[in-house]
């Protein structure tokens, strides 16, 4: 028996003309989390990212001498792309500001999206899937490896829902409740896999619960 512990990237840079970079507090999560791996004495076997630099750059804060294994089904959807297909590139000015706007819309963008009504840059719900999906059968081979996998809120939820057998619309609701650098266990056996633990911040807790952000 063996796990999969999928971690969300630590805060990007929401707002900016670059988002894909952690802020200076995504930093300071993902260092938190390698630290509290680091007391808990959690040993990983192999270490897998998407090539985001978020995502790499959250996987350096945890671990700055882990071996990189690349696999682009951990890459986030292009969010911006997304929405600008939702609405026919007739996008409000304040979308990717808004935290409260922005969230409002991707569900519904998603949602369409999940329906076949719109592809991203001709990538269809169904290709994103199958790419996750690949990911996750890749990552999880070798039963007995604990694995760290440093990944977006898309991805994590749709493997979640997958593992659930829950609707894919299920998929939205999880994504939109992600933390930056939450933990979501899985364990691996040669059977099954069986979620263990979903979106937990135990580096973020007490006098650090300000630190817990979503976007």
């Amino acid at each position: 028996m063996g796990s999969l512990i999928l971690v969300r990237h630590g805060q990007a840079s929401f707002g900016a003309k670059n988002y894909d970079k952690l802020s200076e507090l995504g930093h300071l999560q993902a260092r938190l989390l390698g630290k509290f791996f680091k007391e808990e004495e959690v040993v990983f076997d192999k270490f897998f990212t998407g090539n985001m630099s978020r995502q790499l750059e959250t996987l350096r804060e945890i671990n700055q001498d882990a071996e990189l294994n690349i696999l682009k089904g951990l890459n986030e959807y292009d969010a911006e792309a997304l929405m600008r297909s939702n609405f026919s590139e007739n996008l409000p000015e304040d979308i990717f500001k808004d935290r409260k706007s922005y969230f409002r819309n991707i569900r519904s963008a998603m949602k369409n999206w999940q329906d076949g009504g719109q592809d991203i840059k001709n990538n269809t719900w169904a290709n994103f899937k199958r790419g996750v999906l690949d990911s996750l059968h890749k990552m999880t081979q070798n039963k007995d490896e604990n694995i760290l996998a440093i990944s977006s809120g898309g991805p994590i939820s749709l493997i979640v829902t997958e593992i659930l057998n829950a609707p894919s619309k299920s998929m939205i609701d999880l994504h939109l409740q992600i933390k930056n650098s939450s933990i979501t266990k899985i364990i691996t056996t040669e059977n099954s896999l069986y979620l263990s633990e979903f979106n937990s911040t135990p580096h973020l807790i007490k006098d650090k619960s300000n630190l817990v952000t979503y976007s």
